[in-house]
């Protein structure tokens, strides 16, 4: 049975519940106590779906960082979203409410008295519980990290590519232009409209008046070397938590918006430029397949939460959770539920 089926359904069909199991009441008194139920669940239908009620958790109630670390960390978040959360005690939380079904049941109180144990058990087998899974849902940071499957078998360490030219400089020395660049620069040029051609023209003419194009140069020019080498071009933005496990399960497109933070980070040794490339137009592509080793090629972005190589985006530069407002968009396509 899928783990998103609500358990009071697993309880139900692995029972077969019927009105043959008697709980040692005669018929004449378990088909009361039936009634007495149906009739209480009848009265409140709101609390109900499907015979079983959604157990209340407090408002702040949440999923610690290192729980949400846990469900990201795995091959299968979403499930382990399902999982983690499933696997906890529910039947203690339950309690109360069955408690307070038994109570208000219109029969008998001396009957009720004699035969709590049997009309209880009876109780938690035909009526179950909805584990508030979405109640843990909540918005969360998230570094999306643009994927170029042969820079990234380079270590992205060829981002600008230079050669001399017979011009020499006033000091007689050969002059260096840009001659090329990786393929994540150019995934990435092509995202915003341009082609590699025109940035290294640009670059090589010492233009200006860009913004896009000016901001950019002026990223790779504050990294360590001064030409990017070893970064990737990364994004930060924020989505829920089930939004993320589905696409880093299942794939999908995404959308960054053009007003989401940006800039060059190498995660390997934590530095990087001061993330202020500003993007002219939303950026679109598809997610790298999950569980894929970064130098295959498949997809166009990488996404983590807090997670990374040796350092992470909040790692390096320690930034307020501002920086992740601004909201990804996930195109996640269904597919069927493959049952546990």
């Amino acid at each position: 049975m899928s783990i998103r089926k609500s358990l009071h359904e697993s309880i139900r069909k692995a029972l077969s519940l019927t009105e043959d199991t008697q709980y040692n009441l005669s018929d004449e008194d378990f088909n009361m106590v039936k009634t007495a139920i149906d009739n209480y669940i009848a009265k409140y239908p709101y609390h109900f779906k499907d015979r079983a009620f959604e157990i209340y958790v407090d408002y702040q109630d949440e999923l610690d960082d290192s729980t949400i670390k846990e469900i990201f960390e795995s091959e299968r978040p979403l499930d382990a979203f399902y999982d983690i959360i499933g696997d906890w005690d529910w039947w203690e939380s339950a309690d109360p409410e069955y408690d307070e079904i038994f109570n208000n049941l219109e029969l008998d109180e001396d009957f009720k008295e004699e035969n709590s144990d049997n009309i209880m058990e009876y109780l938690r087998d035909y009526v179950s519980y909805i584990i508030p899974y979405d109640h843990f849902d909540k918005t969360i940071g998230v570094d999306i990290f643009l994927h170029d499957a042969d820079s990234a078998n380079h270590e992205y360490y060829d981002m600008l590519n230079f050669e001399k030219t017979d011009e020499q400089d006033e000091d007689g020395d050969y002059i260096e232009k840009l001659s090329s660049i990786n393929g994540m620069l150019t995934k990435f040029l092509g995202m915003q409209g341009y082609t590699a051609e025109q940035f290294i023209e640009y670059f090589n003419e010492s233009k200006s008046g860009d913004t896009f194009l000016d901001s950019l140069l002026q990223e790779i020019e504050n990294t360590n070397y001064g030409d990017g080498r070893g970064c990737q071009i990364a994004f930060l933005g924020s989505t829920s938590i089930l939004e993320l496990a589905k696409a880093m399960q299942d794939g999908g497109k995404i959308t960054i918006p053009k007003s989401a933070m940006c800039g060059l980070v190498e995660t390997f040794n934590g530095s990087g430029g001061p993330l202020e490339i500003k993007l002219k137009q939303d950026i679109t592509g598809s997610l790298k397949e999950q569980g894929k080793a970064s130098y295959q090629a498949n997809g166009d972005f990488e996404a983590f939460y807090k997670d990374g190589y040796s350092y992470n985006i909040d790692d390096i530069y320690g930034l307020t959770s501002s920086c992740w407002n601004s909201n990804i968009k996930f195109d996640v396509a269904e597919k069927e539920e493959q049952n546990a």
